[in-house]
This record gives structure tokens, C-alpha cells and sequence, in this order.
């Protein structure tokens, strides 16, 4: 299972596309009177797609991505993606944290310095985790749990080494 450094960047050209293609959305009609029973109101779609046109900071999210190692494994035919924070205490108790459905790995990123260094949060440093966060096994074929289970024992083995 070889494992290799990964950087994340997304190029200018491609944010520019993004920004040109949500400059040129069709919009549709909304239903008079609809709210969520007939799906997303528009205007919340809109407001979204301000968002992410003319707020959405691309460079701070890949700075915040980077505040950690990030890393990709090649597993069972995959290219898996994980990050590995080391916890400060003496010994570190081993976590694993894969990410779910329809979820993404940005979600958990606010958490690992608290496993890592949870005095910084008024606990015990010896409380620490060792955190290897898997975020590319929603991949996987779901109903071959028992391969997927393997899977992640052996990558963290290999990463964590228990």
C-alpha cells in the first residue's frame, strides 16, 4: 500500500469557470406561493449561488485543508484519501474517523485538534488521539462491509501502526 503526500489546489482557471457558469445559471420559475414542499425555494438556491460566486474564500478553505498532513494511499485498487494528525500526549490512543454519506471531510477537520491536543480545550494532553481521518471510502461497494472493514484495519495499521 504505498502512501504519498497530497496537496490540494484549486487552480484560478477552474474557479473562474465555476464563477462564469453560475453568471450564466437559467433560472426557472418559482411556484407562487411554494415554499420546501415542492423542493428548494429558489430564492434560497440563489442566495447560495451568491455565496459561492462572490464569498466563498477557495484559498482559505485549502489553507485550512493543509493545517494538517494530508496524504493519499492506494488501497484495494483505490486512491484513498486521509489525513493523520499526530495527538501530543505521551502516548496517543489511535482513532480512525471516515467521514459518511453524503458528507465530506472538511466537516471534520474543526475536530481533530480537539483529540489531538485537548488541553488546549481544558482537558488532559494524556487524553490525546492519534487521528487518521479516511475520506475516499464512499467509494467502496457498500454492501461488502466485511472488504471494507479490512480496508480500513489495514490502512490503519500501516499509517498508525496498531
Amino acid at each position: 500500500m504505498p502512501i504519498k503526500p497530497f496537496t490540494i489546489h484549486i487552480d484560478q482557471k477552474e474557479i473562474e469557470d465555476l464563477n462564469r457558469r453560475l453568471d450564466f445559471t437559467r433560472w426557472p420559475d418559482q411556484i407562487p406561493g411554494s415554499n420546501w414542499e415542492y423542493g428548494i425555494p429558489l430564492d434560497f438556491v440563489k442566495d447560495m449561488v451568491r455565496y459561492w460566486r462572490d464569498d466563498f474564500d477557495w484559498r482559505q478553505v485549502e489553507k485550512k485543508i493543509h493545517s494538517y498532513s494530508n496524504y493519499i494511499a492506494h488501497i484495494d485498487g483505490l486512491d484513498i484519501h486521509f489525513i493523520h494528525a499526530r495527538g501530543n500526549g505521551a502516548n496517543p490512543l489511535p482513532i480512525l474517523i471516515p467521514h459518511g454519506w453524503p458528507s465530506t471531510f472538511y466537516e471534520i477537520l474543526d475536530l481533530i485538534p480537539y483529540l489531538t491536543h485537548p488541553e488546549r480545550f481544558g482537558g488532559d494532553p494524556e487524553d490525546s488521539f492519534d487521528v487518521l481521518g479516511l475520506f475516499g471510502q464512499s467509494h467502496w461497494v457498500p454492501h461488502d462491509l466485511s472488504r471494507q472493514s479490512e480496508s480500513l484495519s489495514c490502512s490503519r495499521q500501516r499509517v498508525i501502526g496498531c
